[in-house]
């Protein structure tokens, strides 16, 4: 009986040092999973930071583009008035003349 005993008992001791390996290899995981979490948490952040300062530059553009639209548009106007002046002038011009 104590052969059975013997053996069950060196079963048991290997069983417990899988267990305890087993628990090691858990724990290191747990920990490695826990940087790549960090590390992509930190990353989405950045690129989050990337595409605000991304925005706000595409902001910035549509703004000037919008400026100088306007300004394009007033120097048009201008320049149908002018060509509306240099014709009455011109008229003018022929009737003294």
């Amino acid at each position: 009986m104590s052969g059975k005993v013997s053996n069950t008992l060196q079963v048991v001791r290997r069983l417990e040092k899988v267990e305890n390996e087993v628990a090691l290899l858990r724990t290191d995981l747990n920990e490695g999973l826990a940087g790549v979490r960090g590390e992509l948490h930190e990353g989405l952040a950045g690129v989050r930071g990337e595409l605000v300062r991304v925005s706000t530059e595409i902001v910035s553009v549509v703004a000037a583009v919008h400026q100088v639209r306007d300004v394009l548009v007033e120097r048009l106007d201008v320049r149908d008035k002018v060509d509306e002046l240099d014709r009455r002038v011109s008229l003018l011009e022929r009737k003294t003349g």
